[in-house]
C-alpha cells in the first residue's frame, strides 16, 4: 500500500512538473523565436531603408534636380541624355557616387514623361524598352500613384525588367518623385534591387520558407514559392497589427493539419507584410533533453523509494508477521515447545522487547 501511494505521488509530481515546464519552457522559447524575428525583420527592413536613403539622396540633389527641371516642358519625344553625352556622364556619375562603389542598386534610374532617361548600375537598358515604357504613360501612372500617397515613395513588389529586354530578372523597385519646393514632379527616380539582395540572407540562404515577405492582397512577394490558404493567415495577421498597438503580431493558427505560430510586421517603408511561420512544436524541441532528464530522474527516484519500502517492509512488517505467527502457535497443551519457539531474538528494538516479555510471561 505504501508503495502504491508513493508511486503515484511521484507519477504525480512528475506530471505536474512536466506541465508547468512545458507552459515555462514554451513560453521562454516563444520568447527567444519572437527577439530573432525581430532581428531578421530588421535586417529586411535595412534593405528598404537603404533604398529610400538612396532615392532621398538622389531627389535632394540639386543638379541632378536642375537638369530635369528644364525637361519638363521639352516637346521633343527623344532621350535627351542620348543626344548630350556630356550631360549624360555627368547625372550618371552623380548617380554612381551615391550608389556608391559597391553598387548597392543594381540600377538608379531618372526619368521623366518626355522619353528622357538616365541611369547607373549593373543592368544594362534595352534603348527602345525604354523608349516604349514612356512613351505608353508609364511616368504619369507612378506620378498618379505618388500624389496619392501624399508624395510619400512606394514599394513595388518583385517584377521582370522594367527597362531591358530580359525575362530572367527578377527586381523590385522603390520610386520616389524628383520634385522642388514647388511641389511640381519634374521627374521619377526608380531604385531597383534584385532578389539576391534577400537570398543572400541566412535566414532564407538554404531554401528556408519559414520566413514570407506579404503584399496587401495576401500574397507572397518572396521567397518565390506558393503556399496554401495564404491569404486567410496572413490577412489575419494584418488584421492583428491594425488592433494591436505593439509592433509584432503573434498568431496561433494551423496550416493544413500542423499547428504553427504566426508572427507578423510591417516593413516599412513598404506596403508588405514580414511573416514568420514557425511550427508550434518546434518551441519545445530545444527542451527534449531537459524532458529526458525529468523522466529519468522520475524514475530513478521512484525505483529507490520501492527499494527503501522493500527494505522497511523487510525489516518491519516481516518480524512483524513471524512474530504473530509465533504467538498463535503458542500451545498450551505443550509448554516446553512453546516456551522454546518464543525465545527468538529479534533485530528491531521493539519487536525483541515484546518477544522478551511474551517468554517471560510463558
Amino acid at each position: 500500500t505504501y508503495t502504491a501511494v508513493i508511486a503515484v505521488v511521484v507519477l504525480l509530481f512528475s506530471a505536474i512538473l512536466f506541465i508547468t515546464t512545458a507552459d515555462m519552457n514554451r513560453r521562454t522559447e516563444l520568447y527567444h523565436q519572437q527577439e530573432l524575428y525581430k532581428k531578421n525583420l530588421g535586417e529586411v527592413e535595412g534593405i528598404l531603408r537603404q533604398m529610400d536613403r538612396l532615392a532621398s539622396q538622389v531627389v535632394s540633389n540639386n543638379e541632378i534636380l536642375c537638369s530635369f527641371m528644364p525637361l519638363a516642358t521639352d516637346d521633343d519625344p527623344t532621350n535627351y541624355f542620348d543626344k548630350n553625352l556630356i550631360d549624360s556622364i555627368r547625372i550618371g556619375s552623380l548617380l554612381s557616387s551615391i550608389n556608391g562603389t559597391d553598387n548597392y542598386a543594381a540600377r538608379i534610374s531618372v526619368f521623366n514623361g518626355n522619353g528622357d532617361y538616365v541611369s547607373t548600375g549593373t543592368l544594362y537598358e534595352t534603348p527602345e524598352v525604354v523608349s516604349e515604357v514612356l512613351s505608353g504613360g508609364y511616368f504619369d501612372s507612378l506620378k498618379s500613384e505618388i500624389m496619392q500617397r501624399s508624395g510619400e515613395g512606394f514599394v513595388t513588389d518583385f517584377h521582370t525588367d522594367t527597362w531591358s529586354a530580359n525575362p530572367n530578372l527578377r527586381l523590385m523597385s522603390l520610386y520616389r518623385a524628383l520634385s522642388s519646393y514647388t511641389a511640381s514632379i519634374y521627374g521619377m527616380v526608380d531604385i531597383q534591387v534584385s532578389a539576391d539582395a534577400f537570398a543572400g540572407h541566412s535566414f532564407w540562404q538554404n531554401g528556408d520558407t519559414e520566413y514570407y515577405l506579404i503584399n496587401q492582397a495576401g500574397d507572397i512577394v518572396y521567397p518565390f514559392v506558393k503556399l496554401e490558404v495564404a491569404s486567410e493567415h496572413f490577412s489575419g495577421l494584418a488584421a492583428a497589427l491594425t488592433e494591436s498597438a505593439g509592433d509584432v503580431a503573434v498568431l496561433e493558427g494551423a496550416i493544413g493539419r500542423e499547428a504553427v505560430t504566426l508572427m507578423g510586421a510591417r516593413v516599412p517603408p513598404s506596403d508588405w507584410l514580414f511573416v514568420r511561420v514557425l511550427p508550434t512544436s518546434s518551441l519545445l524541441t530545444p527542451y527534449e533533453n531537459n524532458n529526458i532528464i525529468i523522466a529519468a530522474a522520475s524514475l530513478i527516484l521512484l525505483i529507490c523509494l520501492v527499494l527503501v519500502m522493500y527494505y522497511l517492509s523487510s525489516r518491519i512488517a516481516g518480524p512483524l508477521q513471524s512474530l504473530s505467527a509465533t504467538f498463535a502457535n503458542v500451545n498450551l497443551q505443550n509448554i516446553q515447545q512453546s516456551f522454546e519457539r518464543t525465545s527468538h531474538s529479534y533485530t528491531t528494538a521493539e519487536l525483541d522487547t515484546l518477544s522478551k516479555s511474551f517468554h517471560t510471561m510463558l
